[in-house]
């Protein structure tokens, strides 16, 4: 099996995936295998572990149908669970090859004690004959005692989760292309954004209801109340709602910015409702270099500096971004001060509020502070030049409750 099409059914997980096929080639190598030395220093147990949802079970099955193997499954509701783990590597071990699969091992582990020197005694191999490989699923590893864990016994140990905003879209690409669903890559974008701390399950379902709901022809829009329908057992009804001039004027200024005038970061919505207004970057986990925090502290003050050109005077809404804009400006304007201060406990050139002195902050208050006001006025003559664009999208805005990048697109060109 070549390494493109290996776990083909299993979506991300690629660094892990490569890691896997490494260890089943040296499983499928005979002359490996006929070598007892070498083979001494084979994996003896794979364990994938973590939060139910993530694709655990999938995983595991998949890989052991890749050896083409004879695969012994123990199950958890069996009595006297060690004879039966016993009897199982016994039937094992007659086989040339064979793989053994324990799933929910944790809680195997905690339901019968003596399962645990069984597994350890099986795992150490006193036993030469036949060929086995364990691949165990755990959903909380810190249940498992350290005998198991450690090297020689579960030698490879994967933490089944989605951290990367990559990773995430991948799947969710994959889930639309088998329903031959027709979203473009700014509505993938904003699809990864709201799902990304959900369980793998729970998209694969959102992606089923929608099919059966809208058919292949689904928006955006159908997603992401499917997803609310499912996250709270209810759809808001924004009918009624109506967005305030203040709210429309403020996300029109972070959208305009970050459409016409960041350096790296781009819009991808705004959504207005009864608990405000909210402007989503589709860059939303970018690499926070000097050129991304420069683009976040004059987003930020983007919506505030809309409001001064419309109402010369600020909402209690700008406080936040205020906020967020001096948490930035702090880390941009410390990196320059910190070897002026010979300050040299902390091991980076990167200091939060609680690190430093009350001298230190004070220095670092006041540099803060001008280098806000910089940056204000560098924003405001900027947005200045486009009032007509702004008030245009506040207006949209105003209308639809919020605002799609391709409507953006739209109304601006």
């Amino acid at each position: 099996m070549e390494r493109n099409n290996f776990l083909n059914k299993v979506y991300g997980y690629k660094a892990i995936k490569d890691e896997l096929y490494e260890v089943r080639s040296w499983y499928l190598n005979k002359e490996l295998l006929s070598d007892n030395e070498k083979k001494e220093y084979l994996p003896k147990g794979i364990l994938f572990y973590g939060d139910p949802g993530y694709g655990k079970t999938l995983l595991l099955r998949e890989f052991a149908k890749s050896f083409d193997y004879k695969v012994f499954i123990i199950e958890g509701d069996s009595e006297n669970l060690d004879e039966v783990l016993l009897a199982t590597y016994k039937k094992a071990r007659l086989e040339k090859n064979a793989i053994v699969v324990i799933d929910e091992l944790d809680r195997l582990v905690a339901k019968d004690t003596k399962l645990e020197r069984v597994l350890q005694m099986e795992l150490d191999g006193f036993n030469k004959e036949g060929n086995v490989l364990t691949l165990a699923s755990a959903n909380d590893i810190d249940n498992l005692p350290y005998s198991l864990l450690r090297e020689g016994r579960f030698d490879r140990k994967f933490n089944i989760r989605i951290t990367d905003k990559n990773e995430l879209k991948e799947i969710i690409s994959k889930f639309l292309e088998i329903r031959d669903f027709k979203l473009d890559d700014y509505e993938i974008e904003e699809l990864t954004l709201n799902l990304r701390h959900e369980p793998i399950s729970l998209i694969r379902t959102i992606f089923n209801n929608v099919y059966f709901r809208y058919g292949k022809n689904a928006t955006l829009e159908n997603f992401i109340n499917e997803y609310t329908f499912l996250d709270s057992g209810c759809i808001k009804n924004n009918d009624n709602f109506k967005v305030d001039d203040f709210v429309a004027i403020h996300e029109a200024g972070h959208a305009l910015y970050l459409y016409k005038l960041t350096r790296k970061l781009d819009v991808l919505r705004v959504i207005c409702n009864e608990d405000g207004g909210r402007t989503y970057n589709a860059n939303f986990d970018s690499i926070d270099d000097l050129e991304t925090r420069l683009d976040n502290v004059e987003v930020s003050l983007a919506g505030i500096v809309a409001e001064e050109l419309f109402f010369n005077y600020h909402s209690v809404g700008a406080d936040e971004d205020l906020e967020r804009a001096y948490k930035v400006s702090f880390k941009l304007v410390n990196r320059t001060m910190i070897n002026g201060l010979n300050y040299f406990s902390l091991r980076d050139n990167s200091y939060s509020l609680d690190e430093t002195s009350e001298f230190e902050n004070k220095l670092f208050a006041i540099k803060t502070n001008k280098f806000i006001k910089k940056k204000y006025r560098f924003v405001k003559r900027r947005l200045k030049k486009y009032k007509n664009e702004i008030f245009l999208l506040a207006r949209y805005i105003k209308e639809n409750n919020g605002i799609t990048r391709k409507e953006i697109v739209k109304l601006l060109g």
